[in-house]
């Protein structure tokens, strides 16, 4: 995975003043092994965090 590119910040223009950042991620096009116990368990609870901010954001209303 040392050659990966996560993706690329690109400056988007939204009218004359205003400029921001955004990030634009690359598609995983290959095998994604994971060995280390310490990344397998930070992946278990970033899921795990993930799946609990979807349950908040059902219950607040669109404004």
């Amino acid at each position: 995975m040392k050659t990966f590119v996560s993706g690329t910040y690109k400056t988007v223009h939204s009218g004359e003043e205003i400029e921001y950042k955004a990030f634009f991620p690359e598609h995983i096009n290959r095998p994604f092994v994971v060995q280390d116990q310490s990344t397998i368990m930070l992946l278990e609870e970033a899921t795990r965090l993930l799946g609990e901010l979807n349950a908040y954001s059902r219950l607040v209303p669109d404004i």
